[in-house]
């Protein structure tokens, strides 16, 4: 989005964080969104991230919150 132009003050980011923080997970905190070939560096698309609500705060109402402007954090009456 931020490609495209769009400022980081106008985006908010929900992220619940099951598999880049899983235990499994070999990059703690890194997500990567598709294979690469041996040798070839994958893109993390949480680096340079801002998460606005994470893990337990992804719910459906905190979802709703958001876009009814009643949330504890970024909404989108802010923006």
């Amino acid at each position: 989005m931020r490609a495209k132009g769009i400022p980081e003050s106008n985006i908010i980011v929900m992220a619940v964080d099951d598999v880049a923080n899983n235990h499994a997970n070999p990059f703690p905190g890194q997500l990567f969104n598709k294979p690469t070939a041996d040798g070839v560096t994958g893109k993390d698309v949480y680096n340079g991230c801002k998460i606005d609500y994470r893990g337990a705060d992804v719910t459906p109402e905190n979802f709703v919150k958001v876009l009814t402007g009643d949330g504890s954090g970024k909404v989108l009456r802010d923006l």
